[in-house]
């Protein structure tokens, strides 16, 4: 799909944020486990969440999704391959790795995909199945078979919340006490513990590990998903050039770090609970590195690159989770901004930018680009835009209802 912006209008009014992405898809997969039926509210209406539930329905699971409320009913759930094209479209189908093996004892599944990030490989999840006693073969798909050995603790090299997740769901199955170092603390995390917990999971949060121990699952729960963070951090970017920008059910808790970066290059807003309110701003560079929670989100890295292009003063960016997650640089300088990239860190000069044709290459990079045409004189054209409804609830409605001139 080809999305159109003309640029240099100034934004106002208001935007709901929806329900988290990255929170739901765990939830959505863990609800399995039940063997029974699971109600979901709050969840987004994106392309990733209708690409998890056809792959679900490929287990004889049965979903009815009605505005943002979701039932799920697995209580005739069968085993079956999951060699589709579906699984390489979300990262987020990887979470129904542990879940196989705890319902079925095997999983068999093409690789998962998602955004083209760089190096995303599945050897933190597969080394935590290994040692909570699953064989992998992983050669040309994702074989994976649970051997009834006696589980080992987990410990991660490095923060991954998939792979924490992945651990959480099988380790607590398998009903033994079980410990997980270094796991990922990101809020999407004890999303997916709050939502284990509630179906029956018994984990506790010691000093410096989870602590897993015996199941009892429930048959019939309902739950609400968190609100998204990183869609209510995108559309904070747009303020810059906003009259008056409302954004409602914010975060707030969760975004701690990016409020105060956003406070740091001088974006005028006030925040009220779970609203925050924005106005026109004149920015300043600084430097930035993306780091796990709590630290500044990678998922935020692109939107605030494009910001700085026009802030006062040199910017730089460095992402210790995806070093190479620079693709929408090349947009932002056929936009003729200054921007580089050296030894995997973006430099960005305040520069004016011009409306021009270019290419999305993942969801939040096509947010980046959108901000950027935004301020930029002329037309602005996305080609594979479309890319972005995978993460971003109504968009094209949002941002039209703030002032946009988008067109698709």
């Amino acid at each position: 799909m080809v999305i159109t912006i003309e640029g240099g209008y100034e934004l106002k009014g208001c935007v709901k944020i929806s329900g988290s992405k990255n929170a739901a898809l765990p939830l959505i997969c863990s609800s399995l486990l039940t063997k029974g039926i699971v109600t979901l509210k709050n969840i987004p209406r994106i392309d990733d969440i209708f690409n998890l539930l056809k792959i679900i329905n490929i287990l004889n699971v049965k979903t009815v999704f009605k505005n943002n409320t979701l039932k799920i009913d697995a209580r005739k759930i069968k085993y079956h391959h999951l060699m589709t094209n579906d699984v390489s479209k979300l990262r987020g189908s990887s979470y129904l790795m542990s879940v196989m093996l705890a319902l079925f004892g095997k999983c068999e599944m093409a690789f998962p995909g998602g955004c083209n990030l760089g190096a995303r490989n599945l050897n933190y999840h597969f080394d935590a199945f290994i040692a909570l006693g699953c064989e992998v073969d992983n050669n040309s798909f994702i074989r994976v078979h649970l051997k009834r050995n006696k589980p080992h603790d987990v410990c991660f090299n490095n923060k991954s919340v998939g792979a924490t997740i992945n651990a959480i769901i099988l380790a607590g199955y398998l009903g033994r006490a079980v410990r997980i170092y270094h796991y990922a603390n990101e809020p999407e995390v004890y999303e997916a513990i709050s939502f284990l917990k509630k179906i029956g999971y018994r984990i506790y949060e010691m000093k410096d590990y989870l602590l897993l121990t015996r199941r009892r699952l429930k048959k019939k729960i309902s739950y609400k998903n968190r609100y998204d963070r990183i869609e209510a951090s995108s559309y904070l970017m747009l303020g810059a050039i906003s009259k008056r920008l409302v954004i409602k059910n914010c975060p707030v808790h969760d975004m701690k770090e990016v409020l105060i970066r956003l406070k740091e290059i001088n974006l005028k807003m006030k925040i009220k609970r779970n609203k925050i309110i924005t106005k026109k701003s004149f920015l300043k560079g600084t430097s930035i590195e993306a780091s796990s929670y709590p630290g500044f989100p990678t998922d935020a890295q692109p939107l605030i690159s494009a910001l700085l292009t026009q802030a006062k003063g040199a910017s730089s960016i460095k992402d210790t989770i995806y070093p190479k997650r620079f693709n929408y640089a090349l947009a932002l300088k056929q936009m003729e901004a200054d921007v580089s990239v050296s030894n995997n860190m973006l430099i960005i000069n305040p520069k004016r930018l011009y409306g021009a044709v270019v290419k999305g290459y993942d969801l939040r990079g096509v947010f980046a680009i959108i901000i950027a045409a935004c301020f930029a004189t002329g037309k602005t054209t996305i080609l594979d835009g479309e890319v972005a409804f995978r993460g971003y609830e109504n968009l094209l409605t949002k941002l039209k209802d703030i002032g946009v001139h988008i067109n698709n």
